[in-house]
């Protein structure tokens, strides 16, 4: 809306009366800014054209209705061109002073002067527009603009004159400084910490932090400003008092450094008040306000952060140190240690840092000790000087909360490795210069990042462990070291609080000090530390401390370590990068918690006695011998998975592995998926290399494993012809494998040659043969009977069901197949013996023994595996799972089912060898028979299970489910097929009157067929009567209890009696007599 000046009446206005107090409370005008409802009548508040000021349009048509004389200076326009008629009409260009002349139908209130919204007053630039109606007062005709209109904003000094008094405090009992401001101030911010205000009513306010309360008077639109805690208030000019909420006072004993601080501060409020010109503009009080420091809970707070407790022997008042807590101590913390609101990142670096928390670090601190680089993102903001876009500073006193950007802060380190640090070559021309203490940094070559080496120099010490008595060294970082992984060992650190972390694998402790923005880096266990710049001691959680002997081989390389690193310290270049020190630590080897586990894996206990220091043997923990475990055995991180044959591998172990192991006896391939990444030299996207050292854990891809199988026949290695062209050479040996032919898979014949052996069973005490297979079997199938395998360690694994056992060493990548029970075994490689859990059962015995029928298929493997000349080891593979898998047309698979399933068991029948029970097993009747005394393996449980395990399947013999165990008596039971018409001897009894011939021969039939079929197995059965044939459900005939059955190649004992006596044979009687 365009006003003209010409059509402002300027008699509308009594402008030779003050404004005096009104007789009705003003509620239309919202006493916080940010308010959105009026607090009387609940209608939405509209806003004023300039300066965003809050009214009632409701309360105001009230106000002025009730109301006979109204003395508020305001300025109103009409918004609408259409003829109102409630008044005369008036013309879009009409503005007028009186607030009479207000219409809640066509006006709009383009300000209040007596209100105010912004304590900085920065938009009342805005207000010059309105300054030929300003020129003279409108309450007092005092002239205000002389000439020029372009200068800042002013008030009457008459009219709007701040005036300064004394009350008593009721916290303590001191005169306390008030200002009495003659006009509203509706803003939610303090004017002392720029911190939002608390409503208490809709007249009173009060700051959390400064405790400076803002009481109004709706009667006369003045608003009195208290510095600390009182109970009531009196309008300066209507002499109203004004009651001031109870909820706000937190009475609380101030030490002598507050009251200093408090007393310093009303003195320059006194002061000011008393110097201050009487033609200046009130409105400056705002600025002057704004830089004086209160004692606020912040500053209280962070001076307490020292420890600082009492400053009353210092007769000259100065702020006490005051730490930088806008920087956290973790870089990848996202809300503020102290004040809890989210961080801003800098454009370079992703450095986090605190807005609010830097605000009153400027504000509070005289210090310019901070090194950063400052650029603006806001050209048009009024809070100082005009700033344009490619505006650039490093005083830090310069930064604005609303327009400033930080780049970067120079002191904060936030990657171990740096490597973002070649970013920043752009900003390098403005830092020419040390920013602390003013050394020329740069000359002519700016390609490279530079620190000053005076105020950039790390320095070095030594302090006393207290877990070994002994001396520690300490790295003195002259910068603030916010990354929360560990400069040696990359683990993720434990914080334990804002300026101290320690990493739980390398007991490497890090302390940093805020007031100087250094840290301390101690390579042990100790309970303090000081900052070598300030000398402040720096106390050391004690939670961190986890005292434990160290073994003789810790404390070797310890000392090692520490050599290395005073020789580093005392042989750095002056000049040099000192952020090259991350590199040279990353590359050392402290005996974190992660060495000492694997050192341990394979019990070496004491290496005291090598006085060569070397790193002992370290095992291969990356690779899982369970290809479809999801998380690393060790450190429970998920695993990686190669790009071909989906081989799983750990990425966190594999660090630790390469940083600790000089062994490069793996055969892998590696290829890189990142081309920008900056800890290494860069690698085109056809890189490719076989040495696992070049491997970096956060860009390349490992292809492939040669060394591992997961899948047992081999299929998916075919498709590894694509890279045969770069594995011509053998990896481990250098043997030539490939020469013109890449179309069939190749292994070195010397590096994967499969050889065999023998080992002696603890079961038959008979021996049993090995494979000695040259990779890491991580199948989880068994390579006989594709049942998935029981995993006992992260190197032990067996079949339940054939009982073959499979060890690997992970010194070697090297697997053994045993086909037989055990209790330990040797890599053929490395010579360490393995011991094997032992896990099997007696039930794990009966499998073996029943299935040792095999162990004649078994010598098939080791006659083919010694005769085979050149070959490749993948058939070897197939050749065993060929000859095992098709030994049986159709292999026995018998279960071990808990005890738990077997339910409902009801004794049916008691016999020589056992008790048979009815019983239920997932829902479907079985027949339990129990051998007693049978946990020492009878030999008619042995005699029956094999028995069945031979005649497995076989027409018309009772089926077995598999074999259970008391938990109580530990006998041994048969789980199997439950015939419900009983068995033939009852059967007769019951029908024999009824039974047709047919029927007879068709009985004997089917019995004699199941007889054939257990002598076509080369058995006999040896107790066979009628009580030992069933009728099934689907009214077949059954024999069941092969309890005294023997192979027909058996030679019989001459004494030994079998079977029922009605039922045995004259000859077998005769020749026991005889």
């Amino acid at each position: 809306m365009e006003l003209i000046a010409s059509t402002c009446n300027e008699n509308s206005f009594n402008t030779a009366s003050r404004l005096k107090s009104s007789s009705e409370p003003i509620q239309f005008i919202s006493f916080n800014r940010h308010d959105d409802y009026c607090n009387y009548c609940g209608s939405y508040y509209d806003k004023t054209i300039c300066f965003n000021q809050k009214y009632c349009r409701d309360c105001l048509l009230i106000y002025i209705n009730n109301t006979d004389k109204i003395h508020i200076d305001v300025l109103i326009a009409t918004y609408t061109s259409i003829s109102c008629l409630r008044h005369k009409p008036k013309s879009l260009n009409f503005c007028i002073l009186n607030i009479q002349e207000w219409c809640d139908n066509c006006s709009k209130v383009i300000y209040f002067n007596q209100v105010i919204t912004n304590n900085n007053m920065d938009d009342y630039y805005n207000r010059k527009l309105f300054f030929w109606n300003e020129k003279y007062c409108k309450l007092c005709n005092k002239l205000v603009y002389q000439q020029n209109f372009n200068e800042i904003i002013k008030f009457c000094s008459d009219c709007y004159k701040i005036s300064f008094g004394w009350v008593e405090s009721i916290l303590t009992k001191k005169t306390i400084p008030i200002l009495y401001l003659p006009w509203w101030d509706a803003s939610d911010q303090c004017i002392s910490c720029n911190q939002f205000l608390e409503s208490k009513s809709d007249y009173h306010k009060w700051c959390l932090f400064c405790s400076i309360i803002y009481i109004g008077c709706r009667y006369c639109l003045t608003t009195n400003i208290i510095f600390e805690i009182t109970d009531q208030s009196q309008c300066k000019k209507c002499n109203r008092k004004l009651s001031i909420t109870s909820s706000t006072i937190n009475v609380e004993e101030e030490g002598s450094f507050v009251t200093k601080f408090n007393t310093y501060c009303y003195k320059q409020i006194a002061n000011y008040m008393d110097n201050t010109d009487k033609n200046s503009n009130p409105l400056e009080f705002y600025n002057f306000m704004n830089k004086l420091c209160f004692p606020s809970k912040i500053l209280k707070d962070w001076v307490s952060y020292s420890q600082i407790k009492n400053l009353g022997n210092n007769e000259k008042f100065s702020i006490p140190p005051i730490p930088i807590i806008f920087i956290p101590f973790n870089n990848n913390e996202g809300l503020c240690y102290y004040c809890k609101r989210e961080y801003s990142v800098t454009r370079l670096f992703r450095q986090k840092y605190c807005k609010f928390c830097l605000f009153f670090y400027i504000k509070y601190s005289t210090k310019q000790n901070i090194d950063l680089s400052i650029s603006t993102n806001n050209s048009d903001c009024s809070r100082h000087k005009p700033r344009s876009l490619n505006f650039h500073t490093r005083n830090i006193q310069v930064w604005c909360i609303y327009c400033s950007e930080i780049l970067y802060f120079n002191q904060i380190i936030t990657n171990n490795n740096m490597d973002d640090y070649y970013n920043k070559q752009n900003f390098i021309g403005n830092e020419e210069y040390c920013r602390l203490c003013g050394k020329l940094v740069y000359q002519q070559n700016n390609d490279e990042i530079k620190f000053c080496s005076d105020c950039y120099r790390i320095s070095f010490g030594w302090v006393e462990s207290i877990l070994t008595k002994k001396t520690i060294p300490i790295l003195y970082l002259p910068w603030w070291d916010a990354s929360d992984q560990c400069i040696f060992c990359d683990q993720f650190l434990d914080h334990k609080s804002d300026y101290h972390k320690w990493c739980l694998f390398c007991s490497i402790i890090y302390i940093g000090c805020r007031y100087c923005l250094k840290t301390n880096i101690i390579f042990g266990i100790t309970d303090q530390s000081k900052c070598k710049k300030c000398n402040r001691k720096l106390s050391i959680t004690s939670s961190t401390i986890n005292v434990e002997e160290e073994e003789s081989f810790c404390y070797k390389i310890n000392t090692y370590c520490y050599k290395q690193i005073a020789n580093y310290m005392d042989n750095t270049d002056k000049n040099s990068n000192p952020l090259e020190f991350y590199n040279f630590m990353n590359k050392l080897c402290f005996p974190s918690k992660i060495l000492k586990d694997w050192v341990s894996y394979s019990q070496i206990k004491n290496l005291g006695n090598n006085e060569k220091f070397s790193i002992p043997p370290i095992p291969i923990i990356f690779i899982p011998f369970n290809n479809n475990e999801g998380l690393c055995y060790y450190c429970k991180r998920e695993y990686s998975v190669t790009r071909l044959f989906r081989q799983k591998y750990c990425k966190s172990c594999l660090f630790f592995y390469i940083k600790y192991s000089t062994n490069q006896n793996i055969d892998l391939s590696i290829s890189t998926n990142n081309l920008g990444c900056g800890r290494h030299k860069s690698r085109g996207l056809n890189f490719y290399t076989r040495n696992i050292q070049e491997w970096c854990i956060y860009c390349s891809e490992i292809l492939y494993f040669n060394q591992i199988i997961t899948n047992n026949n081999m299929d998916g290695y075919y498709n590894n012809q694509k890279f045969f062209g770069n594995e011509i050479y053998c990896k481990l040996c250098g043997k030539l494998v490939y020469q013109k032919n890449y179309d069939e898979i190749k292994f070195c014949s010397d590096c994967y040659k499969i050889s065999f052996g023998w080992v002696e069973s603890i079961l038959t005490k008979k021996t049993i043969p090995i494979l000695y297979l040259p990779w890491w079997d991580a199948s989880g199938q068994c390579i006989f009977c594709d049942q998935f395998l029981d995993h006992k360690s992260d190197y032990h694994k067996w079949c339940l069901f054939c009982s073959i056992i499979y060890i690997g060493c992970r010194y070697c990548l090297e697997t053994n197949i045993i086909f037989g029970i055990t209790v330990q075994s040797q890599c053929r490689k490395c010579k360490r013996v393995v011991f094997i859990n032992m896990i099997v059962n007696n039930i794990s015995e009966v499998l073996y023994d029943v299935q040792s029928i095999y162990n004649s298929k078994k010598n098939l493997i080791v006659d083919y595996v010694k005769n085979i000349g050149n070959y490749s080891p993948l058939d070897v593979c197939k050749f065993v799972k060929k000859t095992l898998f098709n030994s049986s047309a159709d292999p026995l698979i018998i279960k071990r089912i808990p005890n738990s399933q077997i339910t409902n068991l009801e004794q049916i029948a008691r016999g020589g060898f056992g008790t048979i029970y009815k019983a239920s097993w997932l829902g479907k009747d079985v027949a339990i028979k129990r051998f007693p005394n049978s946990q020492y393996l009878s030999k008619y449980f042995l005699n029956e299970v094999k028995s069945l395990f031979r005649c497995y399947n076989a027409a018309y013999v009772i089926k077995i489910y598999g074999i259970t165990q008391d938990h109580e008596t530990k006998d041994h039971m048969l789980v199997v097929e439950y015939a419900h018409g009983g068995d033939l001897h009852k059967y007769l009894q019951k029908n024999f009157a009824n039974i047709t011939w047919n029927k007879k021969l068709y009985i004997l039939w089917k019995i004699s067929e199941g007889l054939n079929a257990i002598h076509k197995r080369n058995f006999m059965h040896r107790d066979f009567h009628s009580g030992n044939i069933l009728l099934s459900s689907y009214q077949s005939w059954l024999i069941c209890d092969l309890g005294l059955s023997q192979h027909a190649n058996n030679t019989l004992s001459n004494n030994e009696i079998y079977g029922v006596i009605p039922y045995i044979a004259p000859e077998i009687l005769r020749v026991v007599h005889s």
